[in-house]
């Protein structure tokens, strides 16, 4: 019987890092240990009920030194650190790691049209190199996709809004219907995998909290907050080409404009209502009374209504 109770958390700080330890650490049967890059002064929220580790994340030797003995590598490292999954992979294979869940947990990186944003582009070479690995027979797999983050996102404008702004944008009209998941049900989901090893052995694995709209979410703020915004209406076409051109002249600073095509773009895959895996990993949808209360409740967090 297949067994993932062992983990290595790569990256436990941050948003996402911190929700995801959250969860690791709350379920008993796991035995955790977070890995931290040399150097690093960023600790674990509760560095007290997790051991922590450090490695040097440009060796692979002193990656597989601490990954030895683990069953599974999770990695949630933000965007600096995506480039170094490649020699994480290379070092959980030599220390014999069992399962690698790369950093992925956004937008569909596995969607034909997606895949080939720029922004996307260290993502897609991880899972390129998993999946041959796996073909090998030498590690597993899994990658978690929930779309943009919505308790964060709700508190930091992803979704084209800001609780003190009086401007609002709509990408591509506000409509397109998207799969968004709380940073508590991604740790969920990576619970659930660990629980489930067989059913989700090298596969991705869809969720979502629930699939709304920005004009959804806007209405909800508006309640919350008591105002209208005024609405601009932007396309996402747009900001791409104006993005790549930017890339030519050597400006990274479009790389956000991606991000937003791969989400709200209707033809880029951000809909995983048809592909979803929460009852596996036990992820439960908010009903829309529990959207409109997480919205209030996000939203009041900030302080700004």
């Amino acid at each position: 019987m297949v067994v993932l109770r062992k983990v290595v958390q790569v990256g436990a700080t941050g948003n996402l890092g911190a929700a995801v330890l959250e969860s690791l650490i709350s379920t008993p049967s796991l035995e955790v240990t977070v890995l931290s890059r040399e150097g690093s002064s960023s600790r674990p929220v509760r560095p007290e009920e997790v051991n922590v580790i450090t490695a040097d994340y440009g060796s692979v030797d002193s990656l597989s030194a601490a990954f030895q003995g683990a069953d599974v590598v999770v990695v949630t490292v933000g965007a600096s650190g995506l480039a170094s999954q490649a020699r994480m992979i290379e070092a959980a294979i030599r220390a014999r790691v069992r399962r690698f869940i790369p950093s992925e947990f956004g937008a569909d990186t596995l969607h034909e049209k997606a895949r080939g944003l720029p922004v996307y582009r260290a993502k897609v070479e991880t899972l390129n190199l998993l999946k041959a690995k796996a073909a090998e027979g030498l590690i597993e797999w899994t990658a978690v996709f929930g779309g943009p983050f919505l308790d964060w996102g709700l508190s930091r404008g992803l979704f084209g809004f800001e609780p003190a702004a009086a401007d609002a944008t709509f990408f591509d009209g506000g409509s397109t219907q998207v799969s968004t998941s709380r940073l508590t049900d991604i740790g969920q989901a990576i619970v659930g995998i660990l629980q489930n090893p067989s059913k989700t052995a090298n596969i991705p694995i869809y969720i979502q909290s629930t699939c709304t709209s920005q004009k959804q979410l806007l209405e909800l703020a508006e309640r919350t907050l008591g105002k209208k915004y005024k609405v601009t209406n932007v396309s996402t076409e747009q900001m791409e080409k104006a993005a790549l051109e930017k890339m030519k002249q050597g400006d990274m600073s479009g790389m956000r404009a991606f991000l937003v095509r791969a989400i709200f773009a209707p033809d880029y895959g951000c809909n995983f209502t048809a592909r979803l895996a929460n009852d596996l990993v036990g992820v439960k949808e908010l009903s829309p009374t529990d959207l409109a209360a997480l919205v209030d409740e996000t939203l009041r967090q900030t302080g700004q209504s």
